[in-house]
């Protein structure tokens, strides 16, 4: 007899209607994004512009504050918060490939912060700023309020190595989804042993059995007609 694994259905249900290759591609280009950003502390992804447009939204956010430093800190905050969310959203979907894929956006958010953050004293890139004007460098005016302008360095280190767990974390996690994705379903399993039926009631004519017993039947041995066992049957105790 073969009968649907529910557990196992359950398990895989967020597989359907996805098509692994695609996310495969993605994962390689991913990769090849960690690895430009190793070797060239510069290079800036396709995430660039998104990256930038939610720092700028950033600032305008937490300019209501009325908090010069939260204005500051802002455009970094929605740049960190903004694929945090995005993969619990996707996680509340089931999405757990998209959801991987946030990792490595979070790890080019951090990348372009550490960028950032080591130009804080020699103020050499160049600032863009919503509604033109002079722009502040935001990290040279955070550092300096907490007289840790000097530690600029150190400081973007230790955003990159977090930059490198979450880009490498993150493809390592997609690359296992991928793989339960490409992995054969196992829709349905064989029961083997003996059917054991419990009667409720001893049928009208036939001795009345003894209250739990059953009926053992080798499989393929059950007349279909009756639902009685049509040879080798013996009342056991249960």
């Amino acid at each position: 007899m073969e009968y649907p694994d529910s557990r196992g259905e359950e398990r895989t249900a967020w597989r359907r209607g996805r098509w692994w290759p695609f996310g495969l591609a993605l994962l390689l280009f991913l990769g090849y994004m960690g690895v430009r950003h190793l070797v060239d502390v510069r290079y800036t992804s396709i995430f660039g512009a998104i990256n930038l447009g939610i720092h700028e939204a950033g600032h305008l956010l937490f300019f209501w504050t009325g908090s010069d430093f939260l204005h500051a800190l802002g455009g970094t905050i929605a740049q960190m918060a903004a694929p945090v969310i995005a993969a619990f959203l996707f996680l509340r979907q089931r999405d757990l490939f998209a959801a991987c894929v946030c990792g490595p956006w979070l790890a080019t958010n951090m990348y372009d912060s550490a960028r950032y953050i080591a130009d804080a004293r020699s103020l050499s890139l160049t600032l863009v700023s919503v509604g033109g004007g002079d722009a502040q460098h935001d990290w040279h005016y955070l550092l300096g309020r907490m007289g840790m302008l000097g530690q600029d360095a150190t400081i973007a280190a230790i955003v990159r190595a977090g930059a490198f767990i979450c880009m490498w974390g993150g493809i390592l996690a997609g690359a296992y989804v991928i793989f339960r994705m490409a992995a054969p379903r196992k829709r349905t399993r064989k029961r083997s042993g003996p059917i054991v039926i419990k009667p409720k009631r001893a049928p009208l004519g036939e001795p009345a059995r003894s209250e739990g017993a059953a009926i053992n039947c080798e499989p393929g041995e059950m007349d279909a007609a009756s639902g009685r066992c049509a040879t080798r049957c013996s009342g056991t105790r249960s």
